[in-house]
């Protein structure tokens, strides 16, 4: 899976964490039922990392942009309160 995703707008978004944006993790609820006590800190960070979702936000046009595991890429726009 790529690390670059294209905006809505047509802004490239980086969605790798290593980058320094601001990229978070969508994790699956399941993940939170695992018992952690019997991994490593890496191998809980590996997990972590291969079974969440990307979500980074446009400097654009602060849309979310959910980078899913599957390679597919739904975008919300913000609600106009």
């Amino acid at each position: 899976m790529s690390s670059w995703i294209t905006c809505l707008c047509g802004r490239q978004l980086h969605t790798n964490l290593a980058s320094g944006g601001e990229v978070s993790l969508l994790l699956p609820e399941e993940i939170l039922e695992i018992p952690r006590a019997e991994l490593s800190p890496d191998q809980i960070m590996g997990m972590l990392v291969t079974n969440a979702d990307t979500v980074v936000q446009c400097p654009n046009c602060k849309r979310l942009a959910i980078a899913r595991r599957t390679g597919s890429v739904d975008f919300f726009s913000p609600s106009e309160a």
